[in-house]
């Protein structure tokens, strides 16, 4: 049983209702004010059809979607927008004697044109009708063939929409299971099992148990079956493991005789989902800017979407979480800090000031301002009022142990808790975690995380995938440049190629064979100069001349048994280390630590804005 349950309002719908029920709701405005009465009764999403104001059919004009949905998101009322993309199908045969003649009626368009509206309104949710099916006992067909589906879903996964897939048989799901398969939906695809639509599948609750034991794990589905089977199917979805839905789309009655209202329907919706022991999730949270992920079959949550945060804790605000802090100022976010130590709220307010220059050339978006930056005094109070945490605490396994498994019991379920360490595995991190294990991740960054747009994103044993990519995504949508790997490896990517570089510059001094000096001009004038466009592989393509990287290890294949690199580190003596600092202080030639952060960063962003002009400019992508 599904103990946190969503419930979705199916507002009105395409079909003969409107004179059957006068609460249907025909033009844009009523449309709204009755999502928003089901919202205030306890739905989190309202799936929504529009009407000809007219005829009261069904339409397609994108004027209308585009008017409910401006009216819903400049009220209070924060229900997610699930838009049906479904008109467009219907195929109304013409008689026995000339099927070909297609009656009048027939409004049938490709996959693509049925989701203008989708493309230019960005819901938070669209609909795909996963197949063809019979409608009713006419000539009525609706078509939704695999090549449309597979344009459909392709489009959909692009514009960053979630799609529901409404399922109205097995032959449908079989193939909405093939579309996962061939990489067509995104990870966060919902499933929406419809039943007791002539002909398609029928309210049967074998049949519903059958379907939910074809979807995969981790699936986030609702079921629902037309008229007086609507509220029952309430009680079977939830019991079953699924989610909510109700409204006027699929049903008119709120008991025999009784023409209901959505918000009625919803309301009693949320009186059968908690007589059942179970939470309405949306009487719990907010839900604007949501989209909806499953976590599993047994606790389903709203996490923010990644491209849309707004408001971010950071937790340790030294010189990796402060300038985390700096660049998600930048990006026009709040930010929520809290570090224990002595005097950290001034030691952050100062570093912002002192930076927030470097800041401005780099360029603000829109919002972006120091005093989005706030300061509180315990976890307690940073854990109900952000969308996601980065952590960037000092580098004690233990501490950090205590310090996650004390936010897993604070911090509501939705929220991903991210990991700024350097080295440790999440695996090892998050071994005290009972509650929330999958939304623990790494987010490892490239000092200063303000400046340097790399990151390196890594889950442990327990970190869900769904988490994974939704980090991912967040860092992307913040201009970072993202590294997802594939499994977890101690210091990660960067920094195991950077401790191989320090170790051969460690042995080289410490054997007297070069000048610390010498060995960062290396760097800076040659290979460097490379790295900073193409990588090191990249450039090693280059290398091989018009035979590329393949020429290239034939070459040099023999050299790789040459001792060229001593990876095992010097013993670090006393001397070794005098030797280091002394010639980084004449490397520095009476610069401050100030001025050197000053002339990296100024040097990182015109180095930065060169690389982007010139790309652009060549229509570079890389």
């Amino acid at each position: 049983m599904n103990q946190d349950v969503i419930i979705t309002c199916a507002i009105n719908g395409a079909g003969d209702t409107a004179d059957k029920n006068p609460n249907v709701p025909i033009a844009p405005e009523q449309i709204a004010n009755s999502a928003i009465e089901a919202w205030n009764a306890g739905a989190a999403i309202a799936h929504i059809h529009v009407r000809d104001p007219e005829t009261k059919q069904g339409s397609r004009r994108v004027d209308l979607y585009a008017e409910v949905c401006e009216r819903l998101r400049a009220s209070e009322c924060d229900i997610v927008i699930n838009l049906t993309a479904g008109m467009g199908g219907d195929l109304y045969v013409g008689p026995e004697d000339n099927p070909t003649a297609f009656c009048p009626e027939t409004d049938l368009v490709g996959g693509l044109e049925r989701l203008v509206h989708i493309e230019e309104l960005k819901p938070e949710i669209c609909t795909l009708d996963c197949g063809s099916v019979n409608f009713g006992d006419n000539n009525l067909v609706y078509i939704s063939t695999p090549d449309m589906l597979r344009l459909g879903a392709a489009r959909i996964k692009e514009l960053g929409v979630t799609v529901e897939l409404e399922i109205f048989d097995t032959g449908n799901l079989w193939f909405a299971l093939q579309m996962r398969k061939e990489g067509l939906l995104a990870d966060n695809a919902m499933f929406q099992l419809c039943q007791g639509i002539p002909w398609g599948t029928p309210p049967d609750f074998t049949l519903l148990k059958g379907m939910v034991d074809m979807l995969p794990e981790n699936t986030q589905w609702t079921a629902f079956a037309l008229g007086r089977n609507q509220l029952p199917w309430a009680a079977q979805s939830a019991l079953l493991g699924g989610h909510v839905r109700v409204g006027l789309e699929d049903n008119l009655y709120l008991s025999k005789g009784v023409l209901a209202t959505n918000g009625q329907l919803v309301e009693r919706a949320v009186n059968i989902v908690e007589n059942m022991g179970a939470r309405v999730l949306a009487l719990l949270k907010p839900a604007k800017n949501l989209v909806c992920v499953a976590r599993n079959r047994r606790e389903v949550m709203m996490r923010p979407n990644p491209t849309k945060v707004s408001k971010v804790g950071v937790i340790g605000t030294g010189v990796i979480g402060g300038a985390w802090a700096l660049h998600f100022l930048r990006m026009g976010m709040e930010v929520v800090a809290y570090d224990p130590g002595p005097n950290a709220k001034e030691k952050l307010l100062k570093m912002v000031d002192n930076i927030w220059p470097t800041i401005e050339k780099l360029g603000l978006r829109e919002g972006a301002s120091k005093n989005n930056l706030s300061f509180v005094d315990s976890l307690a109070a940073l854990a109900n009022q952000v969308e996601v945490i980065q952590e960037s605490t000092p580098e004690r396994l233990d501490a950090k142990q205590q310090l996650f498994a004390e936010l897993d019991g604070i911090v509501p379920p939705e929220v991903v808790i991210i990991s700024s360490t350097s080295g440790f595995a999440m695996t090892d991190m998050g071994k005290v975690l009972d509650a929330h294990p999958e939304r623990f991740v790494v987010g490892h960054p490239f000092n200063p995380p303000y400046l340097v747009p790399f990151c390196e994103v890594c889950g442990g044993e327990r970190t869900s995938q769904e988490v994974v990519d939704w980090t991912a995504a967040f860092y992307e949508a913040t201009e970072k440049q993202v590294a997802k790997m594939d499994k977890e490896l101690p210091g990660f990517i960067g920094n195991r190629l950077q401790e191989a570089l320090w170790r051969e510059a460690l042995h080289m001094v410490a054997n007297n064979e070069c000048s610390v000096e010498d060995i960062d001009k290396a760097i800076a004038y040659g290979p460097g100069l490379r790295w900073a466009i193409m990588g090191h592989c990249l450039t090693y393509h280059l290398g091989g001349g018009q035979g590329g990287m393949a020429h290239l290890l034939d070459h040099f294949e023999d050299a790789l048994e040459e001792p060229w690199t001593r990876l095992k580190a010097p013993k670090l003596t006393q001397e070794l280390k005098d030797d280091m600092v002394a010639g980084c202080l004449a490397q520095a030639n009476g610069a401050s630590i100030d001025e050197l952060v000053q002339e990296r960063d100024d040097c990182l962003i015109l180095i930065m804005q060169t690389l982007e002009q010139y790309r652009a400019e060549k229509g570079i992508k890389r």
